[in-house]
């Protein structure tokens, strides 16, 4: 079964149960590990029909449009003259015609157009063909030709299509899903291998490793010259497997051998700091533990502050998303009804709805919400359904606009093919694609961070007039709006990035007067559905 991203980024027909089998990822990037050389062609092609196979069935049956099969093959064959500028692919007539310097070198039947199978044995066939005529195609590494080819064949879907490769796939689920490892993040300074920080309760912290310690040894082997993704191949293995490190603490000379065993390492995702009596939770991205991470803090707040607790900040700025059943789970934190998301696409298994079904842990305490131009895909979603349910006030700039989901496929070679196939539509029935989250309170148009600025923005919130209000509820109106119509209510609260003090000021001093909030509230989007 296919796995499924909302992605900066689809279920199962059952709905909320089927999130526990289908995950949501976001991918990061890493470049693919060299290979000492081509295998024989023989072990090539096998492999190559079963990755090509296995992709283009996939694009087949879950790309959110209907493809032409054979567009995306050709696309993705004629992208080989990456590697051998020399050797071109076209078709002409019925035929795929291989040439190289405008001389023909073969000339293939096309399958029928819409044969995902067929089209991936031609692929391959053309492929085998080419190696035999180019040196540069025959010597080039398989990975290579893989993204290249999927690189062609996705080029002409949307910008979230991609292929990742082997290396690059495994470095993404060990993001989303965790690893072995002891729970450090490392780097070099001055060509020496040094722990940059330290996961809470993770071996390395039991371990008294602290952040900026030298790594002088693994397993006995020194560091020296050591890059950093040898270092991580290194640090990394099974869990449960044992580990030695030979480390000097920061400012102590002295060398000393630490054992560890390795453990699941879910990178963290989640913050927490008390600013007076307002909870302040910061989220990084979304992976299989956030809402997990988030409940912690969140009940942590309630302890530290108990009755004193005035409401909390989720702060949203700059993340890219990530797990989508994390971001309906952590709705989930904050609503105990309401619609969180539902999706359209072209699978009958993408066209799903998502409605809350939590316990708010913060019973109805104000919340406000930041986000910026680098909020995106499943951080939009928590964003927009805290919005139009009514529980959170947003505050910032309009988000990045990602509002598709991927369905990640992993492919023989172990690589993944991540295809968009659905896309998603707010509680009040807007589509989150291109436009993304109209703050309630707009920062982005203050011209520096200033109390002068903050006072001006107050302001707006208590005389009514908020720029975005009437952006908002053009969109109740029209939950489809053209291109044109997109770009205008943006406008009302252009995207920024960057962190602005003004956000979370303004978002203090709202939750702090709790008239003022209830006033920037107003009523939520199912409640105005509700009225006659």
């Amino acid at each position: 079964m296919p796995r499924s991203v909302p992605g900066p980024g689809g279920f199962e027909a059952t709905g909320r149960a089927a999130i526990a089998r289908i995950g949501i990822a976001l991918l990061l990037t890493l470049s693919a590990c060299a290979r000492s050389g081509p295998p024989p062609q023989d072990a090539f092609v096998v492999m190559a029909d079963e990755v090509f196979g296995a992709g283009y069935t996939h694009i087949s049956e879950r790309y959110v449009e209907p493809v032409s099969m054979s567009d995306v093959a050709l696309a993705g064959m004629a992208a080989i003259d990456k590697i051998d500028d020399h050797l071109h692919v076209l078709r002409r007539g019925a035929d795929i015609v291989l040439t190289s310097d405008g001389t023909t070198i073969r000339v293939f039947p096309a399958p029928q157009d819409e044969d995902p199978v067929a089209w991936a044995n031609l692929t391959t066939e053309v492929l085998e063909s080419g190696r035999e005529a180019s040196p540069l195609l025959r010597d080039a590494d398989p990975e290579r030709i893989y993204e290249v080819v999927f690189g062609g064949a996705l080029s002409g879907l949307d910008p979230f299509s991609r292929y990742a490769s082997a290396a690059v796939a495994r470095e993404q689920r060990a993001q989303r899903d965790g690893f072995g490892g002891i729970g450090i993040t490392i780097k070099l300074a001055e060509d020496q291998l040094r722990v940059e920080s330290v996961v809470e309760d993770s071996p390395a912290a039991k371990a008294g490793i602290k952040a900026d310690s030298a790594i002088l040894e693994i397993n006995g082997q020194p560091t020296t010259g050591l890059s950093l993704e040898d270092a991580v191949d290194r640090l990394r293995g099974t869990v449960g497997s044992s580990l030695s490190l030979v480390v000097a603490a920061p400012g102590d000379p002295h060398r000393r051998e630490v054992s560890l065993r390795r453990a699941l390492i879910v990178p963290p995702t989640v913050t927490y700091a008390r600013y007076g009596n307002i909870a302040y939770f910061r989220i990084s991205s979304f992976n299989q533990r956030t809402t997990s991470s988030l409940s912690h803090a969140m009940k942590q707040a309630l302890r530290d502050m108990g009755p004193a607790l005035r409401g909390a900040v989720l702060d949203l700025r700059g993340n890219p998303g990530g797990l989508l059943d994390q971001a309906v789970t952590v709705s989930d934190l904050f609503l105990t009804h309401g619609r969180i998301l539902s999706t359209s696409g072209r699978h009958p298994d993408s066209n799903q709805i998502f409605d809350a079904a939590g316990t708010d842990l913060l019973h109805g305490l104000p919340v406000a919400v930041l986000v910026n131009g680098g909020t995106a895909s499943a951080a939009e979603v928590v964003a927009a359904a805290l919005q139009d349910e009514g529980r959170a006030i947003v505050v910032g700039s309009a988000s990045y606009g990602k509002g598709t989901v991927q369905t990640v496929h992993r492919l023989p070679n172990d690589g993944e093919i991540i295809i968009t196939w659905s896309r998603i539509m707010a509680p009040s029935g807007y589509g989150l694609n291109h436009l993304g989250v109209i703050p309630t309170i707009c920062t982005s148009k203050a011209e520096a961070d200033t109390p002068e600025a903050v006072s001006a923005v107050l302001d707006e919130v208590k005389t009514g007039r908020l720029e975005t209000a009437a952006a908002r509820s053009a969109l109740r109106a029209n939950g489809a709006p053209s291109r044109a119509e997109i770009r205008l209510l943006r406008a009302s609260c252009p995207p920024r990035n960057g962190d602005s003090k003004v956000d979370l000021t303004v978002a203090e001093d709202l939750i702090e007067d709790g008239n003022l909030f209830a006033h920037a509230l107003g009523p939520s989007s199912s409640e105005i559905a509700k009225r006659p």
